[in-house]
């Protein structure tokens, strides 16, 4: 019985020292992550779309639906005629490894949100999540990013529909080491 609950007891320690290893590998952080604090972490706008805006008191980006300055046809309302669209793009990145990226975002009204690939030298994005389901909180979506031997960028596409108060947020970006763990 003794000999039983030492390598039970023994069994227990490589346990939780493979979970501390495994969630220290995890914690360290990768290139591309960003807390927006108090800047965007080299994240930039895509000139040719509507921009994201760092929160004036920081801690995170935004893009929204924007009212045109002409009255309604009740002359009482301004309305937001169309879509619109904004990409924001990561400075250059390099994982030899698969990595997880958590995203907290949150969508409101008409809006959508996607994250992309964009490889150095291709013609096209590769997409990896997307939502356009609302919430009145922060919510976390985990993407596993494959391996790459050439430098790529994550594309942060923001809509925000035609309805008043439609808008995409970006609280946090955490790319860490490894597959996604629980979602």
């Amino acid at each position: 019985m003794a000999f039983f609950l030492k390598n039970k007891a023994a069994m227990l320690q490589i346990y939780l020292l493979t979970f501390v290893a495994t969630v220290q590998a995890h914690s360290r952080l990768l290139p591309g992550s960003c807390n927006f604090e108090s800047n965007t972490c080299g994240y930039t706008s895509d000139a040719d779309f509507t921009s994201w805006v760092l929160h004036r008191d920081g801690h995170f980006v935004a893009m929204e639906a924007v009212n045109d300055d002409v009255e309604g046809s009740s002359g009482s309302d301004i309305e937001p005629k169309k879509e619109v669209l904004g990409l924001l793009l990561s400075p250059f990145l390099e994982h030899d490894e698969w990595s997880c990226m958590r995203l907290v975002y949150q969508i409101t009204e008409s809006a959508h949100l996607e994250v992309l690939q964009r490889n150095e030298g291709r013609s096209f994005d590769k997409p990896l999540w997307s939502s356009q389901a609302p919430s009145d909180s922060w919510v976390i979506a985990s993407v596993d990013l494959q391996n790459s031997s050439e430098p790529f960028r994550i594309v942060i596409n923001g809509r925000a529909g035609p309805s008043a108060g439609s808008s995409v947020a970006v609280f946090e970006i955490h790319i860490s080491p490894g597959y996604c763990l629980g979602g």
